[in-house]
């Protein structure tokens, strides 16, 4: 899965999770910077994690600060993709 497709997946994921329309991302916004509280946080990674079938340990998600950090734990988790 490539990155614009992680953005777009995580755009729809904050759109749901928040009920409000999905912003513009890359992968240098950071996840504070998105309005988003730890919870919705958690919200948002749980959401992603179920649509790709695919589970981040929490220590892993500890560091996660910007959205470029996000794809980069999901797309680690997908099959056939570098670990």
């Amino acid at each position: 899965m490539s990155t614009e497709e992680l953005l777009a997946l995580i755009r729809t994921g904050i759109a749901d999770v928040t009920g409000r329309p999905a912003p513009a991302l890359d992968i240098d916004t950071g996840i504070e910077a998105l309005g988003l509280d730890s919870l919705q946080t958690l919200e948002l990674v749980s959401w992603a994690e179920e649509r790709l079938a695919i589970r981040v340990p929490d220590e892993e998600l500890a560091t996660v600060r910007s959205i470029g950090d996000l794809t980069g734990a999901l797309s680690a988790r997908l099959p056939g993709e570098p670990r």
